[in-house]
């Protein structure tokens, strides 16, 4: 079935709805929608607004009003969406128009508000188009059958810790939960499809980070043999200057040259201290390297600066 074939099978009679809603961007839509199925649409951008509507277009006939249905929104200024839905149900000639509110239905007492100002049905926010269309299309066809017989049903409960009592005809209370539950169904996949994906995001994250910690170990390994060869080579340095110190001291000795007696003290005293420094640059680039660690859980530590001792050159 076509998105704009919804309302279309008596044409011997317009359908005629009054769209109750404050948003105009919101309104517009739902009568480009309406009008595209072939409704004749009129729009009310409050609830008083719809009372005076209501009032003029009365054919003075009793349950012989303008309008079919009543599309409204729930939550509006000054008067809701129940408050207007009570007030057609209880004028003799605007009682048999059937009133559809629009709700997100996130708080289950919006049923039993729904029941207690006679509402006919709800449609859930954000509706659906072609449920729109064919929830409205059924109303249409059962208008002879939601209209009461007499049968009604009162019931006295109590729902999250407040009093209920409740005077219904059997359709509306059925339209009213059949629509709930068919809320709740819909709901139920959506947040099973969301956890599905959630599942799957989750998954691709511990990959992605099982890869992570395998390259911290990498580059730790890599940096670690980097360190020591590096602190092989300037050992071997110094170890060598040492050397070409202690060989200097041994020939030059003897000799009464003062500047060379002072050049050679100096250069053994440099080579400890770079002695000194190697020790030290080794330690530090060792501290470097056992400062990044992966832990369990995939999180990657560093220790507190581990160049804030760093040596001083």
């Amino acid at each position: 079935m076509g998105l704009f074939s919804f309302g279309r099978s008596n044409k011997s009679k317009t359908k005629r709805v009054l769209v109750v809603e404050d948003s105009r961007t919101q309104a517009a839509q739902l009568a480009f929608l309406l009008k595209s199925a072939q409704y004749e649409v009129d729009m009310a951008t409050s609830a008083e607004v719809a009372l005076e509507k209501l009032a003029a277009g009365n054919t003075g006939k009793k349950n012989a009003p303008a309008y079919d249905v009543v599309l409204s929104d729930i939550v509006m200024p000054n008067m809701t969406g129940y408050d207007l839905c009570r007030r057609i149900k209880e004028s003799e000639n605007t009682q048999g128009i059937a009133v559809v509110l629009l709700t997100a239905l996130n708080d289950p007492m919006d049923v039993i508000h729904g029941i207690k100002c006679g509402a006919d049905n709800f449609i859930t926010k954000p509706y659906n188009k072609e449920s729109l269309l064919e929830r409205l299309d059924t109303i249409f066809q059962r208008r002879n059958l939601i209209k009461s017989n007499g049968a009604s049903w009162e019931a006295e409960f109590r729902l999250m810790g407040e009093k209920i009592q409740l005077t219904a005809d059997k359709q509306q209370i059925f339209n009213l939960l059949f629509t709930s539950f068919e809320y709740y169904l819909k709901n139920s996949k959506r947040t099973e499809q969301r956890l599905r994906e959630n599942e799957q995001t989750a998954q691709t994250a511990t990959t992605k980070l099982a890869q992570f910690e395998k390259l911290v170990r990498q580059v730790k390994s890599e940096l670690n043999q980097a360190t020591h060869s590096s602190s092989f080579t300037f050992k071997s340095v110094i170890r060598n200057l040492e050397n070409y110190s202690e060989w200097l001291n041994d020939d030059l000795a003897t000799s009464e040259n003062t500047l060379v007696q002072k050049s050679l003290k100096g250069l053994i005293d440099e080579t400890a201290k770079l002695q000194v420094m190697a020790e030290k640059l080794e330690k530090q680039l060792g501290n470097i390297v056992e400062s990044v660690d992966v832990k369990e859980g995939g999180s990657t530590t560093s220790a507190s600066n581990p160049t804030s001792n760093a040596v001083g050159v």
